[in-house]
């Protein structure tokens, strides 16, 4: 058992870059939240108005700017300033707000669930004739949910879809918020998205390892006594947090310089010992270099990463160590969204082929 994990040499873990922003984008109450899914991107409406429209603006590129172009090409004189100013606000945002490598989370209906994912385009408007066709064709391409006609696209590598229950406490908010897009970047809680997306990360020069207790919040001092180790170097080099906010879910932290500390303790957690050096081989990497931007982590490897991150079915089978004893387990977040043919449709919401005018 232990040979077979440790020959798992190619394990990428994600590098989130210091920029990286988080956005909720609503599919139009949910409606579109399987269309955006399936055909692996975001999109918003007022199709009057198209990216090219704002990226030729000359001089200043603003809302103003924006809100003059929506003005001119209204179909209604009597449009309120209020109304111009919430469309060229969100234009805005989507073209020139969001960036390649930010995280985009879309609700579906009652906002059961989300969807994560990660932005891999600009902004850009989609053939038009395209859209038709895929509208034409939904019903008999087996499409059992509403096709959305946005003009005004980006490109998304869907990740994962999470329950409600899932989403952080510091995010709950959101449910309640009005506005169709905006940015839900929180600095002191930033790393819980990103333990949403991977148990193992590495953000501002430290490696985040996010692990779960079958026992929820409850373990003791004593508990943790039995298997931190007796090294007090180890101990100083490896923080640990409790999220309050998801009973069960603990994170250890150690700075990159500091990864074969987090290494050991983690190899103490599983009983590998100092025979297998499991987790210096995933941090510190040896021939291979294993830590990867997001971007490319999403679109080259992720099929694989659920799979393969840090073998967590086999890890469950190594019984009498002090992670199975204690209840602990690499968890990851939701349901992965395949690349091919996701089955995200919800059998209890009735969703009909409609074109958005």
């Amino acid at each position: 058992m232990e040979t077979e994990i440790m020959n798992s040499k190619q394990v990428y873990i994600p590098e989130f870059d210091v920029n990286t922003h988080f956005w909720l984008l609503r599919a139009e109450g949910g409606r579109y939240f399987e269309d955006f899914i399936d055909d692996s991107y975001v999109g918003i409406r007022y199709n009057n108005v198209y990216v090219d429209d704002v990226l030729n603006i000359k001089g200043i590129q603003s809302v103003e700017t924006i809100r003059d172009i929506f003005k001119e090409k209204s179909d209604d004189p009597d449009i309120s300033k209020q109304s111009l100013t919430g469309r060229s606000n969100m234009t805005y945002h989507f073209v020139f707000g969001m960036h390649i490598g930010d995280v985009v989370l879309v609700p579906s209906r009652r906002s059961s669930h989300f969807a994560i994912g990660c932005i891999i385009s600009d902004a850009f408007d989609e053939d038009t004739d395209y859209i038709k066709e895929r509208i034409k064709n939904a019903p008999s391409n087996g499409k059992g949910f509403a096709i959305s006609n946005y003009i005004k696209r980006r490109s998304v590598k869907w990740i994962s879809t999470i329950k409600r229950e899932e989403l952080p406490s510091t995010l709950v908010w959101v449910l309640n918020a009005h506005q169709a897009l905006f940015n839900i970047d929180d600095k002191q809680h930033l790393t819980e998205f990103m333990g949403l997306i991977s148990p193992i990360f590495i953000y501002s020069n430290n490696i985040y390892v996010r692990i779960y207790a079958n026992h929820g919040g409850n373990l003791t001092l004593g508990d943790w006594a039995t298997i931190f180790p007796k090294d007090d170097s180890i101990l100083q080099a490896v923080q640990m947090t409790a999220d309050i906010h998801s009973p069960g879910f603990f994170t250890f932290i150690a700075n990159i310089a500091n990864s074969k500390s987090l290494s050991i303790f983690i190899n103490n957690l599983w009983g590998f010992g100092h025979n297998l050096i499991f987790m210096s081989l995933i941090f510190l990497g040896g021939t291979d270099l294993l830590k990867q931007g997001f971007v490319k982590w999403c679109q080259d490897r992720y099929s694989e990463h659920l799979d393969i991150l840090l073998k967590k079915e086999q890890l469950k089978t190594i019984k009498n160590s002090p992670a199975d004893k204690l209840g602990l387990e690499i968890k990851t977040s939701g349901n992965a969204i395949p690349s091919e043919s996701p089955n995200i449709s919800n059998n209890d919401e009735k969703n009909h082929h409609t074109e958005e005018k």
